[in-house]
C-alpha cells in the first residue's frame, strides 16, 4: 500500500507528493495503473524524514541522491575522482558554487577566465553544458 511510504508526512506534503511526484510515477501492475514507488522521503534543508528505516529507503532508491547528500567538499572530491577533471575545471565548478551561493534566481555570467577553464579540453559538449548551466541561470560569456 502506497500511504505506508508516507506515514506521518505533513499534508501540505503529501498534497504535492500526490499532485506532483506520483503522477510521475504511473505505470501498469495487475492491469490498473497507478503510482509505484519503493522510496519516500521528505523534509527540509537540514533535516530528511522518512517512513521506514534508513537503510532500507537507501537500498530501494535514495542512493541514487548519494552526492546531493554528502558534504560540499566530499562533492568537489567526487567530481574529480569520477569525472576525471582537470584542477583547472575543478576551481571552475567551486568558483560557480561559491558564486551562485543560494541566490537561484540571479544570473551569473561567466568571465572570460572561467569560460576558458571550461573549454580546457575543447569545447565538443559546449552547447550541451551551455544548455544545462542556462537551466540555473548560469551563462556563457
Amino acid at each position: 500500500m502506497i500511504s505506508s511510504f508516507f506515514r506521518g508526512i505533513p499534508r501540505e506534503l503529501r498534497v504535492i507528493a500526490n499532485v506532483e511526484t506520483l503522477s510521475f510515477m504511473q505505470q501498469e501492475y495487475k492491469g490498473v495503473v497507478q503510482p509505484i514507488i519503493t522510496a519516500a522521503f521528505w523534509g527540509s534543508d537540514r533535516n530528511l524524514t522518512t517512513a521506514m528505516p534508513w537503510d532500507k529507503i537507501w537500498e530501494n532508491g535514495a542512493h541514487i541522491l548519494e552526492i546531493e547528500l554528502m558534504p560540499l567538499e566530499s562533492v568537489f572530491e567526487t567530481l574529480e575522482a569520477d569525472l576525471e577533471i582537470t584542477a583547472e575545471q575543478l576551481d571552475l565548478i567551486k568558483a560557480l558554487f561559491r558564486k551562485r551561493g543560494m541566490e537561484l534566481d540571479s544570473t551569473i555570467i561567466l568571465d572570460d577566465g572561467e569560460y576558458r577553464a571550461l573549454i580546457s579540453h575543447g569545447n565538443a559538449g559546449i552547447a550541451e553544458t551551455e544548455r544545462l548551466l542556462s537551466a540555473i541561470n548560469i551563462r556563457l560569456p
